[in-house]
């Protein structure tokens, strides 16, 4: 087992999406001797001399990987970024850059720091120099589009969704992660064909409908508004079967439940007085929109609900 996890360990140095899967099988030939020592040293007595030679040998150019450049460094900052977590503060962080300057958890981790203290300005320089050593990482470049955002920085914040864009964020998870930790709002229109992490969350990405920009949603979208004083909502909204039901609430109050049919269809929903203020804080402009979800076809195993083409809140007469 110490060749061959020699050997895999070093096949995953060249390919670190590799790493885990292939050192899989090293944890089984390890676990092996171990809960048998001495069924096992019994069988390494009865070898001959060459066979018994392979072991240390194995075990030497194992050790040489482990403390080479690459694990030694990275090991220590996580080291470090542990002590950090539980208790060590910014010092531990800034130990955990010196030991591998190179790795971007550090520097995020400086910047959550910095950002829990308030300082934004702080927050985004370490976000901006994980970025650098990370570019394809969307968390982080979710912290700097929160940030940016929040800054008014509008050149930076399409800089930031480009590069989001350009790392196959767009997944049902990133979304649910960017709403939970950067909630954002859309003003009082929602451009479905956007970028929109913190925005909404619940729904596939954008899918071209003859032309037209459209999201399939899951059983439920969420979708955050800045529109105070809003007293109409416009959907426009298709499903695949015909009278199918979506429950609509708003702010945390229930509106209606609208019936779908298969074609595209424009409805306009009033909002009471009643709903223009939030059943409880995290509902602050938050549409909800519900529906049963059906699967298409084997060859699309995906629970979706409705389409989704545009959303609007107005204030009128």
């Amino acid at each position: 087992w110490p060749v061959y996890g020699t050997l895999l360990t070093a096949v995953s140095l060249g390919h670190p999406r590799l790493r885990l899967p292939l050192l899989m099988p090293v944890m089984v030939y390890a676990a092996l001797p171990l809960a048998h020592p001495r069924a096992t040293w019994r069988r390494l007595a009865a070898f001959s001399w060459p066979r018994r030679a392979l072991v240390p040998l194995g075990v030497a150019a194992l050790a040489l990987l482990l403390y080479a450049r690459v694990y030694i460094p990275f090991a220590a900052s996580e080291g470090w970024l542990l002590a950090a977590r539980l208790g060590g503060g910014e010092h531990a962080v800034q130990r955990a850059i010196a030991a591998d300057r190179d790795n971007a958890l550090a520097y995020v981790a400086l910047g959550d720091l910095r950002r829990a203290r308030g300082d934004d300005a702080g927050a985004l320089a370490a976000y901006d120099q994980a970025a650098r050593y990370a570019p394809d990482t969307t968390t982080i470049q979710l912290r700097r589009l929160d940030l940016l955002r929040r800054a008014g920085d509008a050149a930076g914040a399409r800089q930031a969704l480009a590069a989001i864009a350009a790392t196959n964020w767009d997944d049902t998870q990133t979304y649910d992660w960017a709403w939970q930790h950067f909630p954002a709002t859309t003003g009082a229109r929602l451009d479905v064909a956007a970028p929109a992490p913190g925005v909404l969350r619940g729904a596939y990405p954008v899918e071209q409908d003859a032309g037209r920009p459209i999201r399939w949603t899951l059983d439920e979208l969420q979708v955050r508004f800045a529109a105070p004083g809003a007293n109409r909502l416009t959907l426009d909204l298709r499903a695949d079967r015909p009278d199918t039901p979506v429950t609509v609430a708003y702010q945390g109050h229930t509106l209606t439940t609208l019936r779908v049919g298969t074609t595209w269809q424009r409805y306009e929903v009033p909002i009471p007085a009643t709903a223009d203020q939030p059943a409880a804080p995290a509902d602050r402009g938050v549409l909800d929109l519900r529906a049963p979800t059906h699967v298409v076809s084997p060859a699309e195993p995906y629970p979706r609900g409705v389409a989704i083409a545009g959303a609007s809140l107005e204030r009128g007469p």
